[in-house]
């Protein structure tokens, strides 16, 4: 462990709250909270052991230590997390909190908000990660998409140490405990629950329609995760889940 750093891809409302607080907690571990690249391009990170914080891939790029980097990621089906996301942003009006995009949540319905790039195919965008995500900002709308999507899928299946699916969460974490030799780490619930969420059944056709096209790259993104989750770990490192995922997927 002191010669990893471990670098999650925190993407929001993909229950990497409760992960990332389940790590801290069952590990006495040095940790630094991401606040921009130009702050972790200064810190010296010799004995920084977790990098906590909503970052993309390729932020390893930035960092002035010689450790091993372990980088992992959970994506979550995409309209759930469209819908979480929203709802959370809207609970998130308190005198000690408000959310950055509280007021974009507050002036456009679920389907006005998504038709915005901002919250378009944000788990494409994170995985995908520096600089791909930068340059495709200069490319043409379609070919952007596709390189972003491209990049998303090289880095899961080959630069990411590992990737998992939220709602497998107990395999997921017992896959971590097994690679990074972590003792006790177990989610026992996730943590920034959003409240008076409406369940999916009861968005309207319009919105669901709207939300599901602004999220293309992110639904074939997360298509191809599951088959490769399924494929890799279900023989490869837990042959008893087989059953289940297959029940699952």
């Amino acid at each position: 462990m002191n010669q990893t750093t471990i670098l999650f891809t925190h993407i929001p409302k993909t229950g990497g709250t409760s992960i990332k607080k389940s790590l801290i907690v069952s590990q006495d571990i040095e940790k630094y909270r991401f606040k921009g690249f130009a702050s972790i391009f200064l810190k010296d990170f010799g004995n920084i052991a977790f990098l906590e914080g909503h970052y993309p891939y390729g932020v390893h790029h930035f960092l002035r230590n010689s450790n091993r980097k372990y980088y992992f990621v959970i994506l979550r089906e995409p309209l759930e997390r469209a819908v979480s996301y929203y709802h959370f942003v809207r609970q998130c009006d308190t005198l000690h909190y408000r959310h950055p995009n509280l007021e974009d949540v507050k002036r456009y319905s679920i389907g006005e908000f998504y038709k915005h790039e901002k919250y378009k195919n944000i788990q494409t965008k994170f995985i995908a990660g520096f600089p791909c995500n930068k340059i495709s900002k200069i490319l043409p709308r379609k070919t952007a998409e596709r390189t972003i999507l491209k990049y998303a899928k090289k880095n899961l299946k080959f630069n990411y140490n590992f990737f998992g699916l939220l709602e497998n969460i107990d395999f997921c974490q017992a896959i971590l405990s097994k690679e990074l030799n972590l003792s006790n780490f177990k989610v026992k619930d996730l943590s920034k629950v959003t409240q008076n969420r409406p369940k999916l059944e009861d968005l309207d056709q319009k919105s669901r329609d709207v939300i599901l096209e602004a999220n293309l790259l992110d639904f074939e993104l997360y298509n191809y995760a599951k088959k490769v989750f399924c494929k890799r770990y279900k023989t490869e490192l837990f042959p008893s889940i087989e059953k289940t995922l297959n029940q699952n997927f």
